[in-house]
């Protein structure tokens, strides 16, 4: 289906005052979605909506953030208008309540009921459209086109927030529409086993295509410890990894996500030696000759297309674990951010042991009230609100509690873990019959992760 809207360009400015010489100064407004029917008709309604969302600061990190979010969702709203002939500033209650119920009847194909998004993602469009359209109704002055009594129909309500353990509560307030369904019961997405992470490993070693191959091999290793996000993982830099490489006690730089605004927040994670080294070889081997292969100008980012030479997006790591899931003939749905989960819930367990907790309370007290102990946490996590960590630290309870095994994995040095890793890889690219390591450098690679464990230990 085409996308009813572009991004402005990398370098758009929008003027943001205009001084008493009557020069401008202008501010960035990159990667701002621009909205229209799918006759490609201009939707004024909608861009001045957008505009509205950049001004408050809504993020338009890679490549649209936030932003291209909600224009997913109105672009919904956009066909059934145009399918129907009207402007979006011509929606009735009755329009409202059977694009509602488009949504809810979009199913894959006419062989299955299951609709082609959940609920909750269709109460989510419904919001933003419900949103989109109060918008409309101020800039025109028309009160009476969302409210109770107004043209649609909708209800304002509020809801009580808890914050954290100790301070007080905030109101939140958002509309409601009689036609919006009931939110989907909340999905527990638990970490990725181990027997998984190795299966992916062996699909990924299978890829004929070298390049691609060892960039699934970095991936999965940067997924499986730093505990990063798809946003943070295509946000990396050749620099960062040859900095982390030049002072390893510093750590290797990643975004964190989920930031409000636009202004870029890091924190910096301990990463092996080894494993920066396996990172560069990458970056000298596979990466730099793709770059010039190519003929075009390398922009820095470690992940890039091997058609285009480009940074890849968030996207493009999720349909890579998807595929590799496929290879690996695993029927569970897997995504990168079970590899967080893992990596946040083993961190738990051997923050558990090291504090002797017995008890998830015991752990959540300490993180609230415990600033020192609740940085580390963020700076492992990239979690800005700690309430949230709330399933991580059940999860790390009954795992340690449930299985003995688990707990001794967690307790093993980050270092074994990897170098099992890198093993692993080796020996499924052999079996593969694509190894391009002969056996002297495989041993040294283990010699090197061997050295950095007896160090630290």
């Amino acid at each position: 289906m085409t996308k009813l809207y572009r991004l402005t360009s990398e370098n758009f400015q929008l003027p943001l005052a205009l001084l008493s010489d009557q020069t401008y100064i202008f501010n960035s407004a990159s990667y701002i979605p621009m909205l229209r029917y799918p006759n490609g008709t201009w939707c004024h309604y909608s861009n001045c909506y957008m505009h509205s969302l950049y001004r408050k600061g809504l993020s338009r990190n890679n490549k649209g953030g936030t932003l291209k979010t909600y224009a997913g969702n109105i672009s919904h709203l956009l066909r059934f208008c145009s399918h129907n002939a009207i402007d979006v500033s011509q929606m009735t209650d009755s329009f409202f309540v059977l694009f509602m119920q488009s949504l809810l009847n979009d199913t894959k194909s006419l062989l299955t009921t299951r609709t082609t998004r959940s609920t909750t993602s269709i109460l989510t469009i419904g919001k933003t459209c419900i949103d989109l359209l109060v918008y409309i109704g101020e800039i025109t002055g028309r009160d009476e086109f969302v409210g109770k009594d107004g043209v649609i129909k909708a209800e304002r309500r509020k809801a009580e927030v808890d914050i954290g353990k100790g301070k007080k509560r905030i109101t939140k307030y958002y509309w409601h529409h009689r036609s919006f369904p009931e939110p989907s019961p909340d999905k527990k997405r638990f970490p990725i086993t181990e027997a998984h992470s190795n299966s992916i490993i062996t699909a990924a070693a299978s890829t004929e295509d070298l390049f691609l191959r060892k960039r699934r091999f970095v991936m999965l290793k940067l997924l499986s410890h730093t505990g990063c996000r798809r946003s943070e993982l295509v946000s990396i830099t050749t620099h960062d990894v040859y900095a982390a490489l030049h002072d390893p006690t510093i750590g290797l730089k990643l975004l964190t996500a989920k930031k409000r605004g636009n202004s870029n927040h890091h924190r910096y994670l301990p990463i092996s030696i080894p494993d920066l080294k396996f990172i560069v070889s990458y970056i000298e081997f596979n990466r730099l000759p793709k770059i010039k292969s190519l003929g075009v100008q390398d922009g820095g980012l470690l992940f890039i297309s091997a058609r285009t030479g480009k940074g890849l997006l968030p996207n493009t790591i999720t349909q890579e674990i998807s595929e590799l899931a496929g290879l690996a003939g695993l029927n569970e749905h897997l995504s990168p951010h079970m590899y967080r989960h893992r990596f946040i819930t083993q961190h738990f367990i051997k923050l558990i042991i090291q504090h002797d907790f017995n008890n998830p309370d015991e752990f959540r007290n300490l993180l609230i009230n415990t600033e020192s102990f609740k940085r580390e946490v963020q700076q492992w996590t990239g979690h800005t609100n700690v309430n949230s960590l709330d399933n991580y630290i059940h999860l790390a309870f009954s795992d340690i509690s449930n299985r003995k095994i688990v707990a001794d994995a967690a307790i093993r040095s980050q270092h074994l873990s990897s170098l099992l890793q890198t093993v692993k890889m080796a020996q499924a690219e052999i079996a593969a019959g694509f190894s391009s390591s002969s056996v002297d450098e495989l041993l040294k690679t283990i010699s090197e992760y061997l050295n950095e464990l007896q160090q630290s230990t």
